[in-house]
């Protein structure tokens, strides 16, 4: 989007309703307003208590370039029409700062907005959760669009449905927005919270307190006031290094429109009842992990101190402000918190409160130490994915496994946790061979609710300075516990544990208070993550992570064994058989405090100084003075600038970005490992296990952890995949079913795969006496029990068959069959320079919208004649396979691609003994049948609605056959959920009970150059590949490879224009209009793919998402998806009119990714029913469009954006 083309405006929205409403119409009046504001008011980084100019890299953001004052714009709450008298912000609200005015209202409410557009950009209000009513017959159902000097006014209904649900606190957070520009309004500052109270309830309660946080990435390079605030300087004027530098520089991570903890007002007192809401809006970058110090908090009965965030994410927990002090709020991902993106909250003592901590508990003593440890990433020396074996390496791995000039290899110095026996640190505490697969984590520490845990930790790192200590998440601790360095008012001995230096000892001790165990919707233990936060980017990375298990009391094993403090030791929960740990992480060793070495070593080895890589025979300090001399003068640099109490952030912006560019060192792995080098560890089939997982670095660490023949059950909702982002920790059940054999966890995101994300787990089949064993058992257990497990030999004689005929075809298919952009009010529109970079060809540079593309087609038997109908707006997804628990699935698959392809689900089903094997290539020309069972463990789970979403690919090449377009979804129906279908025949929309109609949902940037036709593509475009050496390509012809480079081919903007942003398939509103009758239910199932750009948000626009029929809540208005995730929602149409569903992450907005719901009346679904058009037309009555008057207005307006930005 074009700076110039923007002016600025957005809405502005306040509610001053204080108590109970006698008249149920709010009236406010809101002004978008110019305004200059400033990022970091103190001029300080106030996290650390120091000037921009003395944190280092920090400074970039905070003080140079253009500095912390910008224009930009915000909405402003009036007293009246006049818009004379700004309303005044109530102590409580201070902390808003650049969010416009906090709306409050209950069900059955009707909002009142007048909103004055003061800025330069059209506005149109969208009210997330709220219901707008088109009283002027607008051409937008949203309401009228408010140009730049006009004062227009929106009513918004609250709907029963927006009120907090049975387990959230008593307010519900929305947002509100303009949706006519969302890049640049949503950068410019025009955002405002909504807060619902419950059904008579006061709308602002009475007891209590609201804070609302919003972390989001203000680009201020599409902002419309960038030529403003940019003038004439250049980065030489700037005094940065690079146009890059200011770019970067205008980057402003920020909460509520603050960095660097400049943000005022978070104040709250000890056990007072507080209700945080936390919320997220912005592009690709904005992947928020929002982490609260020493308290934690219920969301939706599950407990948690960290919640992962998309752009339009909404969540509002119930907190629990624990110990008085100074604490640190910050986003968990690396590249936010070098930016700022933090913030200082306080807790006031409550002299009358009762010490929550627990003085008579068991103590739980742990000695644990930070080693050095030579690590290796691959020590088997092949790719072991497949067999277990290690396999000759394929050339994607290369660049990651190689020893090559300036590259280790997959082999680091790097630091870990390691447990001791005793508080000489003389005697390691060896893992057992069950925990072998563990790598890189520090020791599990386990306890529960009621103890206490004491850790006697020491600093054994030798061949650098560097301070490191252990800081805990979920547990209570006090200031001398924390283990974490920042500006929060203490000083002596309550900062030893901040900064643990070499060869020195601390002893903390935190407590486990019922804050710190499971919720009432969580398993009986839970997992939270302990690393070092000396320096929270370095330490985790270069290896300093470790688990915390806290279960209720006596939901833990009593081991035999005893600590060196007297204890007994804790082991597995009693109502699984196992519980496993992993760390998904893309370590990026130029980041880890090891750096240094490692880079001196490999420069000692290339300069011919050593025989062999970081000798191993070296003490430490003979390897500390051999890195000191070695004779590259960067590796001498970054070894004095080594991160360290006295210098922790040593390297500039353009050092680090330089340093996360090399890919070699960006090492993908699960537990320090590789392509699946690790330990496997051994599970058995019917074992119920827990799975504790986690992730930490930087954004590209958003994670999608799969099992492959295993679903995991996350807070109370099962699914293919957990959701992970940089800081993230979660607990899981897992029902092993699948038959014995290598089953691989990995990560699901394209980029991951090929990089290595994955590890071996052994599912071996149980012996018969230790079935019998478990059986027996007359302990209280969740765990699948084995009579639940499917049989692989017989199919018990009720169980009802669903049989499906699938083949693969390939097919021409055009992104945008319509030509035109469809999500505009005025009608089609021809595609503006940005948009037709996807869609439009260019000669001999873009291929355009058209693309071969290989799909799964559905017929009505196995002659392959007569394809079964599909709606045409399922565009390129497969058929929806269906099915309920305990039914057997057939799929009778032919291939007639000239590639091998296989059809595997995501869902944990399981093959019977006559299968076709699932995990087999098909030949081309080949037909299989596939025989599948239903397990339980496929099924809802207590907070799922009664079906659950999966998706189904080739897992031949899971990088280049989805992206090739051989993608599904599958239903799994609790049992009755599908009564009243025809099982021997499904309809393609198979509608569950409790619903009317159902949507399967495909979001994606389907990388076009990622595919296994891009060579076709672009001979049929007339572009001519430029090929380069040394990047994996596969070719058409099976097991073909060739050298290709897809970046360098055609024009720079290649890579970017075979990025289709698409729903289905369909980009800018091109797919086939969603028609449902107003009042009715819609079943959503929406799935997940791609890489490392597809986090994706959808929001239906004036529509209303439904809880559970347990009553809970839904998970917000705003549904977020990642790569092979996949999501049930129930959607009630409410306001007739065309609306627009999309992704709301503003660059998959931008290129189009959206569509058209469009709700008709009873009349107009009648119509339409008997295959006649709408009696009422409503084609041009699209939310999110270009606004009133936008094509005869048009000059007029170009007109008066000009003068403001000259």
């Amino acid at each position: 989007m074009g700076r110039n083309a923007l002016g600025l405006a957005f809405l502005s929205i306040v509610c001053f309703a204080a108590g109970v409403h006698s008249d149920p119409t709010q009236r406010i009046y809101i002004a978008a307003e110019e305004i200059d504001w400033n990022y970091a008011p103190s001029g300080e980084n106030t996290c650390k208590g120091v000037s921009f100019e003395d944190s280092g890299a920090a400074a970039l953001w905070g003080s140079a370039g253009l500095g912390s004052t910008l224009k930009k714009a915000k909405f402003v709450a009036y007293t009246d029409d006049t818009f004379n008298t700004p309303v005044e912000i109530p102590d409580e609200e201070v902390h808003l700062g650049l969010l416009g005015p906090l709306i409050r209202g209950i069900p059955g409410d009707q909002i009142e907005v007048v909103l004055k557009n003061n800025v330069g950009i059209d506005l149109l209000l969208d009210p997330q959760g709220l219901v707008p009513l088109n009283h002027d017959n607008a051409p937008s159902p949203l309401g009228p669009v408010a140009l730049p000097g006009e004062t227009v006014t929106y009513t918004w209904d609250v709907p029963a449905e927006a009120a907090p649900g049975p387990e959230d606190p008593d307010t519900k957070l929305y947002l509100y927005r303009s949706v006519v520009y969302p890049e640049a309004s949503d950068n410019a500052g025009l955002i405002g919270p909504i807060l619902i109270s419950r059904q008579g309830a006061p709308a602002k309660p009475e007891q209590g307190r609201d804070v609302i946080t919003v972390m989001q990435i203000l680009d201020e390079n599409v902002s419309p006031f960038y030529d403003v605030n940019l003038g004439y300087h250049t980065f030489e004027s700037l005094g940065l290094e690079s146009e890059y530098a200011v770019e970067e520089s205008l980057l402003k991570h920020a909460i509520n429109g603050y960095v660097f903890c400049n943000i005022p007002g978070l104040n709250m007192t000890q056990n007072e009842q507080v209700r945080w809401h936390s919320a997220a809006m912005g592009s690709e970058g904005d992947m928020h992990n929002s982490h609260w110090h020493a308290s934690t908090f219920l969301l939706h009965g599950n407990r948690d101190d960290q919640v992962k965030m998309f752009p339009g994410s909404t969540l509002s927990l119930d907190f629990s402000p624990r110990e008085p002090g100074t604490w640190l709020l910050h986003c968990h991902v690396n590249d936010h918190i070098h930016a700022g993106m933090m913030a200082l909250f306080n807790i006031a003592p409550d002299e009358g409160a009762v010490k929550a901590e627990s003085t008579n508990g068991t103590v739980r003593k742990y000695y644990i130490a930070v080693d050095e440890v030579d690590w290796n990433y691959s020590p088997l020396g092949g790719d072991a994915c497949e067999t277990g074996a290690p396999q000759e390496w394929g050339d994607y791995a290369i660049p990651f496994v190689e020893v090559s000039t300036g590259h280790s290899g997959p082999r680091y110095l790097k630091a870990q946790y390691v447990e001791y026996t005793d508080d000489t640190f003389t005697t390691k505490v060896a893992r057992s061979e069950d925990e072998e697969y563990m790598g890189i984590l520090g020791p599990i520490i386990r306890a529960e609710v009621g103890d206490i845990i004491d850790v006697v930790f020491r600093n054994n790192l030798k061949s650098l300075d560097k301070a490191v200590s252990i800081h805990p998440h979920g547990v209570a601790y006090n200031k001398s516990a924390e283990g974490a360095y920042y500006n929060d008012g203490t000083t002596g001995s309550a900062r030893l544990d901040d900064l643990v230096l070499p060869n020195t000892t601390v002893s903390v001790t935190w407590q486990v208070p019922e804050t710190a165990g499971p919720g009432p919707n969580d398993p009986s233990t839970i997992g939270w993550m302990y690393h070092s936060h000396s320096d929270e980017v370095a330490d985790p990375l270069a290896g300093l992570v470790g688990m915390i298990v806290i279960g209720r009391p006596g939901s833990m094993q009593s081991l035999n064994t005893t600590s060196a403090g007297g204890s007994s030791k804790l082991g597995t929960a009693k109502d699984v058989d196992k519980e496993v740990f992993y760390l998904f992480s893309v370590m990026n060793e130029r980041s880890s405090f090891m750096w240094p070495l490692n880079l001196a070593a490999v420069e000692e080895r290339d300069a011919g100084v050593a025989e062999a890589w970081l000798d191993r025979g070296r003490g430490a300090d003979e390897r500390t003075a051999a890195a000191s001399a070695a004779p590259s003068i960067a590796g001498r640099k970054l070894l004095q600038e080594a991160p360290g109490p006295e210098n922790e952030e040593p390297m500039s912006l353009l050092a680090m970005a330089e340093a996360e560019e090399v890919e070699n060192d960006l090492m993908h792995g699960v537990n320090g490992y590789i392509y699946c080098n690790g330990p496997p560890l051994k599970l058995n089939r019917g074992d119920a296990v827990r799975f504790h997982v986690m992730a930490i670095g930087t954004q590209v660490d958003m994670h999608s952890a799969t099992l492959a023949g295993s679903n995991f059950d996350t807070n109370g909702q099962r699914g293919p995949a957990v959701s992970l982002l940089a800081g993230s920790m979660h607990t899981s059940d897992v029902a092993v079913v699948a038959p014995a054999g290598p089953a691989v966890l990995q990560c699901r995101v394209a980029d991951h795969i090929e990089a290595g994300m994955q590890t071996l787990i052994l599912v071996e089949e149980e012996e018969e006496e230790e079935a019998i064993t478990r059986s027996n058992s007359t302990a209280t257990s969740t765990r699948v029990a084995t009579s639940r497990v499917p049989p692989l030999s017989t199919i018990p004689a009720n169980a009802t068959r669903r049989p499906y005929f699938v083949q693969t075809e390939e097919t021409r298919w055009d992104y945008v069959p319509k030509g035109r952009n469809l999500c505009g009010s005025q009608g089609p529109e021809p595609f503006n320079d940005g948009e037709a970079l996807f869609v439009e060809q260019i000669p001999g540079e873009t291929i355009g919208s058209k693309y071969t593309k290989a799909l799964y087609r559905r017929y009505a038997d196995d002659k392959f004649e007569q394809r079964f109908p599909v709606p045409v707006e399922h565009g390129i997804l497969g058929p929806v396979i269906a099915a309920e628990v305990g039914d057997i699935i057939e799929i009778t698959f032919k291939n007639t691609l000239d590639f091998e392809v296989n059809l595997k689900f995501d869902a944990g089903f399981v093959p019977m003994q006559y299968s076709a094997d699932v995990n087999a290539g098909v030949a081309p020309g080949e037909l299989v049948k596939y025989i599948l069972a239903v397990p339980e463990s496929a099924g809802p789970c207590a907070s799922d609605l009664n079906t659950v979403t999966y998706g189904y690919t080739s897992s031949v090449d899971l990088v280049y056959h989805p992206y090739s377009g051989l993608v599904g979804i599958a239903l799994v129906g609790a049992p009755g959920a599908f009564a009243g279908l025809n099982a021997a025949a499904m309809p393609s929309e198979p509608v569950p009970a409790g619903a009317d109609k159902m949507l399967p949902l495909l979001l994606g940037v389907m990388n076009e150059g990622e595919t296994l036709y891009l060579e076709k593509n672009a001979a049929d475009a007339g572009v001519e590949l430029v090929v380069e050496e040394g990047a994996r390509r596969r070719l058409l012809q099976g097991e073909a490879e060739a050298e290709a480079e897809d970046g360098a081919l055609g024009s720079p903007d290649f890579e970017e224009s075979n990025l289709m942003h698409g729903i289905n398939g369909y980009m800018f509103c091109n797919m086939p209009e969603v028609h449902v009758e107003s009042g009715k239910v819609i079943r959503v199932a929406s799935l997940g793919m791609g890489s490392e750009v597809d986090i994706h948000s959808v929001v239906f626009s004036g529509q209303s998402l439904l809880g559970t029929p347990q009553g809970k809540s839904p998970r917000g208005a705003v549904e977020p998806l990642m790569p092979s995730s996949a999501i049930s929602v129930d959607l009630k149409a409410t306001q007739p009119g065309r609306w627009l569903f999309s992704c709301t992450v503003h660059d998959h907005d931008e290129a189009g990714m959206k569509a058209v719901l469009s709700v008709d009346t009873a009349e107009e679904a009648a119509a339409l029913a008997e295959g006649n058009s709408p009696v009422s037309s409503v084609s041009a009555s699209v939310g999110g469009g270009r606004g009133v008057l936008a094509l005869w207005m048009a000059a007029f307006v170009a007109i008066i954006i000009t003068q403001l930005f000259i």
